[in-house]
């Protein structure tokens, strides 16, 4: 009884707060289903991937990371090439059942040297970047722009509290039971099928070049933006793991679970701010 009060509250408290953000709690639940679980099995795989380097001791892993953000980006530009020629829902169904049969690729290596790893790390890229830019299209499409940085910031803020907390548990894990786990987490994004988004009715937006979005200049000002932000926090995280792990490795484990703690609270905050004030002041608060 006490349960149902506390579900039924977070109901109201739900729909009280979709509805100041003028989203549809059904095209909510859809868009943070599908984001949450791919943002979390991307944690997982790249837990899975550095537990098989570390297991292995392979010493050149800066090969497999490169091959598996270079397979992202690869395959979403493939994707939102193929996203185009089908159904989107469809496509979304296909690139989370593609990601849950991949997941299970693991169990199938018996021996994990250099090559095996580069496959299965080029699999995983693939299977991550094929949807991702469907997924992102159909955030933008189930939000109004003026509430887009709040909703954001509500799903990420789930999103990165759900994969450290989760990956707690999963790292102490054998590298089979890791693998399906995966594949468990990942065919769970299938529940979308139940929650089909309740205004499908979106506006056709007219087909465009990839050199025609490269001559835009909002583009390029995001892009460029974005680009910087990833290199610093890359190479930053490549100075202090790589210091860390010298001076206090368990430091390293601990730091792991506080910064996406830490970078959970300022994604709420500053989803709110770009809404209120606007993203240009947010974005250049932020490099600042």
């Amino acid at each position: 009884m006490y349960c149902l009060k506390i579900t039924r509250a977070v109901h109201r408290m739900l729909q009280k707060l979709l509805g100041n953000f003028g989203i549809d709690r059904r095209d909510f639940l859809v868009v943070c289903g599908l984001l949450v679980n791919v943002f979390t099995w991307l944690f997982f795989i790249t837990s899975l991937i550095d537990q098989i380097i570390i297991t292995n001791r392979i010493t050149d892993d800066s090969v497999i990371w490169v091959t598996f953000y270079g397979s992202i980006i690869i395959f979403s530009i493939i994707g939102s090439v193929l996203s185009k020629k089908f159904n989107e829902l469809k496509f979304l169904y296909s690139w989370i059942v593609l990601g849950t049969i991949i997941s299970l690729l693991p169990v199938l290596v018996n021996n994990f040297t250099l090559i095996p790893l580069l496959i299965v790390s080029a699999f995983f890229g693939a299977s991550f970047g094929l949807g991702m830019p469907s997924c992102l299209a159909f955030f933008t499409k189930t939000t109004k722009v003026e509430n887009r940085g709040r909703i954001g910031g509500v799903i990420f803020i789930i999103a990165n509290l759900s994969a450290p907390l989760l990956s707690v548990p999963f790292i102490k894990l054998s590298l089979m039971t890791q693998s399906v786990i995966c594949a468990v987490w990942r065919v769970t994004g299938l529940s979308i099928y139940f929650l089909k988004p309740k205004n499908t009715d979106y506006p056709k937006v007219s087909k465009t070049s990839f050199i025609s979005v490269l001559r835009d200049r909002p583009f390029l000002l995001y892009f460029v933006g974005w680009l910087m932000f990833c290199l610093v926090d890359r190479f930053e995280v490549a100075v202090i793991d790589y210091n860390l792990k010298i001076l206090t490795p368990e430091l390293l484990e601990l730091m792991s679970l506080i910064e996406p703690m830490v970078a959970t609270f300022f994604i709420l905050i500053g989803g709110f701010m770009c809404d209120w004030i606007g993203r240009k002041k947010i974005v250049l608060s932020g490099f600042v």
